[in-house]
């Protein structure tokens, strides 16, 4: 008897999709009762959550450390969705783990909210709240966009294309395009006169800035009153259809465009995204082929950028934006109390690093998850320093202060 070859195959395959609640009864914005929390809303899904924040009181006062804890609160009911409403797909096979995607919401708001007690236990403050939080995408939310434009200071667009017709004529096809798109998502641009204001004042065309590297456009931008540059080169260039089985023969035309746009911080001319994008689009004429490509790129660059710039603002926003933070008329050892200061009395302050002190003036670098103002005004409220402080200037990349005789 021939010894049979027994060959054994094992395949588990297990496919899991979940999706948890907490089964009680919330309440909805409209009073409604909900045994589920998550229900679909204007603007996306909302599920209410009570949260308790918490915030040791310091030398600010007990109605600082409400604000910081309620803050505190805030934050941790939006964690807290977001960690909720995962959908989860794993499969395992052959004992092994091929596959884990983890699925969350793309960004959590607090749409309201309502605070439940307010209590104190020693020195911590303790706050606890309802609160209502729309989870959605936020470039397709024209409420969490606006929400996101107030934390980032509403910064101002100038937008500047190179752009042309045929004939070489400069269009603006695609900056209109640009405005018309991105002023329904809450971004605002530089007034056209008050630019044109300034390029007169510098002796320079409109037509030919574009073309200005950027650190010479950010001067343009700051003196203009923008914070961000969206500068960008179309080009273009008709296609030979006459060996095309389909279109040989017509009276067709098409124009290939290309669109490159670069964002860029006026603050200090770095790069916060850029792209490109390609549009053909068929007309009877060049020049009407040309037109409706420039319009194509336009919407596909807006589309592209809006999504770059959120998570570009939304990463700043919960990682922190570095600031250059420059304190005078102190000593040695009050610059090191206030660098103390920043993580103990600061919310929001991720990280000091000391950039050195000379002649009675410390500098540091501080990443902060605000506004520069934000963090200038906290530094000269009472009690959140070891010294007193003025502000003497700031500006979106810059803290200046100065010790109070």
């Amino acid at each position: 008897m021939s010894l049979k070859s027994i060959v054994l195959l094992l395949t588990i395959s297990i496919s899991l999709s979940s999706l948890t609640f907490a089964a009680k009864k919330y309440e909805s914005k409209t009073g409604e009762s909900k045994d589920n929390p998550a229900y679909t809303g204007k603007g996306g899904e909302t599920s209410v959550v009570t949260v308790k924040g918490i915030s040791q009181i310091q030398k600010a006062g007990e109605q600082d450390a409400f604000d910081r804890a309620k803050e505190h609160a805030l934050r941790l009911a939006v964690e807290q969705v977001l960690g909720t409403m995962i959908t989860s797909e794993t499969k395992v096979q052959n004992s092994t783990l091929i596959e884990d995607n983890i699925m969350a919401k793309s960004a959590g708001f607090v749409n309201k909210y309502e605070v439940i007690s307010d209590s104190r236990d020693g020195n911590t403050k303790i706050v606890e709240l309802k609160a209502w939080v729309v989870l959605t995408d936020v470039k397709n939310s024209a409420q969490a966009l606006g929400l996101l434009q107030k934390r980032m200071g509403r910064p101002r667009v100038l937008v500047l294309i190179n752009e042309k017709s045929m004939a070489g004529t400069p269009l603006n096809t695609v900056k209109t395009t640009l405005h018309t798109l991105l002023s329904a998502k809450e971004f605002t641009f530089v007034d056209e006169a008050q630019l044109n204001k300034v390029l007169a004042a510098r002796k320079l065309d409109l037509n030919l800035v574009s073309g200005a590297d950027a650190n010479a456009l950010a001067e343009i931008a700051v003196d203009a009153g923008a914070q961000i540059i969206m500068k960008g080169q179309a080009n273009a260039a008709e296609l030979d259809l006459s060996k095309n089985q389909y279109t040989a023969g017509t009276a067709f035309k098409t124009v290939a465009v290309s669109l490159s746009i670069d964002v860029i911080n006026a603050a200090d001319a770095t790069v916060l995204a850029s792209g490109t994008v390609n549009a053909r689009k068929p007309d009877i004429a060049a020049e009407g082929s040309l037109l409706k490509g420039l319009q194509e790129t336009g919407k596909l660059a807006a589309d592209d950028l809006l999504d770059k710039i959120v998570k570009k603002w939304d990463d700043m926003l919960n990682n922190g934006i570095e600031y250059d933070v420059t304190i005078s008329g102190v000593t040695f050892q009050e610059a090191r109390a206030i660098k103390g200061d920043f993580s103990k009395n600061i919310e929001g302050v991720k990280d000091v690093a000391d950039k050195g002190f000379a002649n009675n003036v410390q500098k540091f670098i501080v990443k902060y998850t605000g506004m520069a103002g934000d963090l200038a005004g906290l530094l000269t409220e009472p009690g959140k320093s070891s010294v007193k402080l003025d502000m003497v200037k700031y500006d979106s990349k810059s803290v200046m202060l100065s010790k109070i005789p």
